[in-house]
């Protein structure tokens, strides 16, 4: 009678476990993770995505790369704040880097270039505790290294180069399956993780962290980088090798032909510059741009400013803007050039030359060191405005002649 007691017992118990077991099933598969179940064949696959955004007109740094870690979470959570079981304690994933080139190409959208690049699964090389026939949940911070893993950002007499780090957190969750004696990734996503100063822990929807997703946009990493183009210059200490006659970033020159042309006449300019926003900010917190007048016909040994003070541009002067400058008048005659000393890429400016008796206006835009288009005003004694114009790598020049 005993011996059938528990005969019946243990037949309940194997009910139990087969009912538990089907409703856990019944519910992971109600909640199917965004990137559906891996197989012993076929694990499941988790990447980083990494987004690197810059104003239009930059030249991708060469070598920049960002690094990202996996902790687990401890084996006894923290419900007060958003933090489960981070499973048995021992399991571990490699940092993984993901590396940007010069050559790199993205999509460019309202004035911002973006380059978005993926790292490889980088559960390939993970380990968990226990015999390889024992599976189980395991649950990472994810974030990103707040310093760069490679490249070399400039900050010297000719480029100032920066970069933001991205603070999310993300909760990666690992679902690690047996089966034939064998485990593997069975599911794995992961949710961005918060906490509000009021409302606590704050936890987003699940995302889905396979390769190349669906939907969504992956564990994503956004970075913002930017380039200004200095050229050291002391109008004090004239020097015919002066950089600023070489690689500024910006110059308006002005050149005259015709039989009857005079060095002696002069032309007015209208310039108004506008500063790029990503997310909502200015690219740089650069708010005055200074611009100097040389004379390139004049002997090499006495190059020096023409106007002996420099042309300002101050930003959130614009008639009421905050993006722009003020339209500011100079002129030039043959010859003259007007020479940014610093200027962020991906800043853009619109140009004007008033009309000029006598005189037909055209003018060639350059862009990065290439040409973008040819301007003719069309008639003698009549404006040409160049329109807005983009300051990128390797040079931008409006180049004026009459």
């Amino acid at each position: 009678m005993l011996k059938r007691g528990r005969t019946s017992k243990l037949l309940l118990a194997l009910v139990l476990v087969v009912a538990v077991s089907a409703f856990v099933a019944a519910i992971a598969f109600a909640n199917e993770p965004p990137g559906g179940y891996g197989t012993l064949e076929a694990p499941a696959q988790a990447v980083v995505t990494k987004e690197l955004r810059m104003p239009e007109g930059t030249t991708p740094p060469e070598g920049l790369a960002f690094q990202f870690t996996f902790t687990q979470l401890p084996e006894v959570g923290d419900p007060d704040v958003g933090r489960p079981s981070g499973g048995r304690a021992g399991a571990s994933i490699p940092t993984t880097t993901i590396a940007f080139s010069a050559t790199d190409t993205g999509t460019v959208t309202g004035g911002i270039l973006s380059i978005v690049k993926e790292s490889g699964d980088f559960l390939a090389n993970a380990t968990f505790p226990g015999n390889p026939d024992q599976g189980g949940i395991f649950i990472f911070d994810v974030r990103e290294t707040q310093t760069i893993a490679g490249g070399t950002l400039r900050d010297d007499a000719e480029a100032r180069e920066v970069v933001t780090f991205d603070e999310v957190v993300y909760q990666l969750h690992v679902m690690v399956r047996t089966e034939e004696g064998q485990r593997y990734i069975w599911a794995v996503w992961a949710q961005e993780y918060g906490v509000d100063l009021f409302d606590g822990p704050v936890m987003g929807g699940k995302i889905d962290v396979s390769p190349d997703p669906v939907e969504g946009l992956g564990m994503r990493f956004v970075n913002n980088f930017v380039r200004t183009v200095i050229v050291d210059r002391d109008p004090d200490d004239p020097d015919p090798n002066d950089p600023l006659l070489a690689r500024a970033p910006l110059v308006v020159s002005k050149e005259i032909t015709g039989d009857f042309a005079s060095f002696d006449d002069v032309f007015d300019f209208d310039m108004q510059l506008r500063m790029p926003r990503i997310d909502g900010e200015f690219i740089t917190d650069q708010t005055v741009f200074t611009a100097w007048i040389v004379d390139t016909n004049s002997d090499p040994a006495t190059i020096a400013a023409v106007v002996p003070n420099p042309i300002v541009f101050t930003l959130g002067t614009g008639g009421g803007s905050a993006d722009t400058t003020q339209m500011q008048r100079f002129q030039l005659r043959g010859g003259q050039e007007l020479r940014f000393s610093e200027l962020p890429i991906g800043i853009t400016y619109t140009l004007t030359e008033r009309a000029h008796e006598e005189y037909r206006a055209t003018a060639t835009i350059t862009s990065g060191g290439s040409f973008v288009t040819t301007l003719n005003a069309g008639a003698v004694d009549t404006d040409l405005p160049t329109g807005p114009r983009l300051v990128a790598d390797d040079g931008s020049a409006a180049s004026a002649t009459n």
